[in-house]
């Protein structure tokens, strides 16, 4: 795994340099104090205005041995092809990307290095595009991701209606209504407004089974400013620490569970669950059982005969089933014996 950081400060970098980082992301031209990979940030809303100064920005980084720019607008990466330029390019559309071709189409742009895993993703699903396009990929391993953006400023007419409130130093959250004790930060800029999810994303790069591809890991400590947090995670990942990080973190599931699997029956040794909707989902079953092509799946209301089909770990199947089927919903599972 190769370790990468986001990054505000060159004291941060300073810092996650002495750890072994060398691949840094940041959204300013600055000069490098040491040899390291500079990636400068552009997370703008891109308009036809926007698109000499983006060529301009193009040419400045090359000449200040920028290596690449992180991006969310498919533009830079015309602007990229257009100009020849030996800029590379990490794709980071915030959003999006839950499905292998998403993948499979960026991965095949030359301009583009690596495409930024979604994060709405099962470490199960991880694991396979990672064994699919292994150094193609970079995942966030810690930091905050951003859930929604608008080029308007919307907090404007909320400070306007509340002078004694200032937007400049102190910090905003929304709360749903129906999702009590959540709070998603929002702030807002020259460039619009911001929603952050109300937990950091975490993944234990112990508990991926492809952890010793050399694929790109991103550390997102750009809005940390306690020096001490920021060592507790570098040591965490780069020193094999115990210490826990973040009590607020959210991390995807391997999508099984007691609560997945809840009409288990331990007398029934055929017998399975499907763990995810969808038309390509995954099952579960007992481990102890080889699923062949042929076999049927017997549920309430039809039979599936078996026939395309990836077997994953732990009596966990991908399956590609071409009809809907409901997660939740159990089945039997019965051998073909061909005569």
């Amino acid at each position: 795994m190769i370790y990468s950081a986001y990054i505000s400060s060159m004291d941060v970098a300073k810092l996650a340099y002495k750890y072994g980082i060398n691949e840094f992301f940041i959204d300013n031209i600055i000069e490098s104090p040491f040899d390291a990979k500079w990636w400068y940030v552009y997370e703008k809303m891109v308009f036809n205005s926007d698109l000499n100064s983006i060529i301009n920005l193009f040419k400045e980084l090359e000449l200040k041995g920028y290596y690449g720019i992180r991006c969310s607008d498919y533009s830079l990466i015309q602007i990229a092809k257009d100009l020849k330029t030996s800029l590379k390019i990490v794709w980071d559309p915030k959003t999006g990307g839950n499905n292998s071709l998403y993948y499979q189409f960026f991965s095949d742009i030359p301009e583009i290095e690596r495409v930024s895993i979604s994060k709405e993703l099962s470490l199960l699903e991880i694991d396979e595009l990672i064994s699919l396009y292994k150094n193609r990929l970079e995942l966030l391993a810690y930091g905050r991701f951003r859930i929604f953006h608008s080029k308007r400023r919307l907090l404007f007419p909320f400070i306007e209606n509340n002078s004694s409130l200032n937007i400049l130093n102190k910090k905003y959250y929304l709360e749903e209504e129906k999702r009590e004790n959540q709070f998603f930060p929002i702030e807002q800029d020259q460039n619009g407004t911001y929603i952050y999810y109300s937990k950091n994303y975490f993944i234990d790069p112990k508990k991926l089974a492809n952890k010793n591809i050399d694929f790109s890991a991103l550390l997102d400590l750009k809005n940390i400013t306690d020096l001490k947090k920021i060592e507790m995670i570098l040591n965490y990942y780069l020193k094999n620490s115990d210490d826990f990080l973040d009590e607020t973190t959210f991390s995807p599931q391997y999508e099984i569970s007691d609560e997945k699997i809840y009409n288990y029956q331990q007398n029934s040794p055929c017998f399975g669950v499907v763990l995810e909707s969808v038309r390509n989902g995954y099952i579960y079953i007992e481990s102890s059982i080889e699923l062949k092509k042929g076999d049927i799946l017997k549920f309430s209301k039809l039979d599936y005969i078996v026939n395309d089909f990836k077997y994953l770990q732990n009596g966990i199947y991908r399956f590609f089933w071409h009809k809907g089927i409901t997660s939740g919903v159990t089945f039997e599972i019965y051998s073909h014996n061909p005569t």
